[in-house]
């Protein structure tokens, strides 16, 4: 029932793909020291582009490199970033997978390779700055807001609450630039993503079980009644909805977006549930997997692992399900054998209660 069932079918077999390769990976994981190996060679995969968007940025042309307006007005759209990549906010996306797991696990990383993964996370930062890109820096705020207050209780509250009061303070210093910055272009309309979303909602409800057709959400642009004929809204099936649920709901329908949920989260909830945490998956969920969330709001990014944020997204939901499995299969091994130990009656009123 796709609109475009070829790319929905190349892009099924993308993500069966992917998933088949991160399942392979995480099926070999046993404990927290091969968790922490795997995290360290993704940021050092990472680190590769980083590199080289570095290199980009100082030996390449600006023509090729930057994204640069024609016209120069108030409000409008500033130089930004863009490297090797697509667009600048592919470069806001690569410091969004760095850093997060880098803060995630730092405390586990060797002392001789912090250094090495700290330069790799600072320079992506650096990039993403100059790529203007704001989004992924506000979800990685968001998830470092939410480590202080699990790590720490009353004093994380008491740090954020002085780290705000001397943010107010500072503001004078700038005086209205920091305004004038964030509130650059159409804010209002997130750079009119709300008034296309409007649309996509609408849509939805014409077809709210089945949706229009797996990843090919664009594909609902080229109707005569979408009212926004200008923009980024043009390339058809691939036109981005700039909203991950959205995307899922509009593709799938709305009960497969909510079993997709459930799906991407149950792990978390069970990490979180659990005092132990020997694989250090309660930082992961806080530091890499809300700002995905996050992030996944105001751009397609998630999905089915798809996407460079995606890929992060689904290592970290195949490492949560990994060691969600394994705890069940070890509290069933330790179950069974309490019950083989006891005599066959309390045994089997044991196995009726269960």
């Amino acid at each position: 029932y796709s609109l475009a069932r070829e790319f929905s079918i190349a892009r099924l077999v993308d993500a069966t793909l992917i998933f088949c390769a991160l399942s392979v990976i995480v099926f070999e994981l046993e404990d927290g020291d091969a968790v922490t190996r795997l995290i360290e060679r993704f940021i050092m995969g990472c680190g590769v582009f980083v590199v080289l968007l570095g290199f980009a940025a100082v030996a390449l042309p600006r023509s090729m490199t930057w994204n640069v307006p024609e016209l120069f007005t108030v409000n409008q759209e500033v130089e930004r970033f863009r490297g090797l990549l697509n667009n600048p906010n592919d470069v806001g996306g690569l410091m969004l997978i760095t850093v997060g797991p880098t803060l995630a696990f730092w405390n586990r990383f060797e002392r001789r390779r912090k250094k090495w993964l700290g330069a790799i996370a600072l320079l992506s930062v650096a990039e993403a700055a100059i790529a203007d890109s704001r989004t992924p820096f506000i979800a990685l705020v968001a998830g470092i807001v939410c480590y202080i207050l699990w790590r720490y209780r009353l004093r994380g509250i008491l740090l954020i609450a002085g780290a705000g009061v001397l943010g107010l303070a500072a503001l004078p210093i700038f005086g209205h630039s920091i305004g004038e910055y964030v509130g650059r272009g159409d804010v209002t309309t997130l750079t009119g993503r709300t008034e296309m979303w409007a649309y996509v909602i609408q849509e939805i409800k014409s077809r709210p079980l089945l949706g229009y057709g797996y990843e090919v959400a664009g594909a609902i642009f080229q109707s005569k009644y979408f009212p926004i004929w200008y923009g980024p809204w043009n390339e058809g099936s691939q036109s981005s909805l700039h909203n991950g649920y959205l995307n899922h709901a509009i593709g799938v329908g709305i009960p497969a977006t909510l079993f997709w949920l459930f799906i991407v989260l149950r792990p978390w909830w069970f990490v979180m549930r659990h005092r132990e945490d020997p694989w250090n998956l309660k930082p992961l969920a806080l530091l890499v997997v809300l700002p995905c969330l996050i992030h996944n709001m105001s751009e397609a990014s998630v999905g089915d692992f798809l996407g460079m944020v995606g890929l992060l997204f689904g290592l970290a939901w195949a490492v949560g399900e990994r060691y969600r499995l394994l705890v069940q299969e070890q509290a069933e091994a330790a179950r069974q054998k309490a019950l083989d130990q006891m005599p066959p009656a309390m045994a089997a009123l044991q196995t009726l209660r269960a």
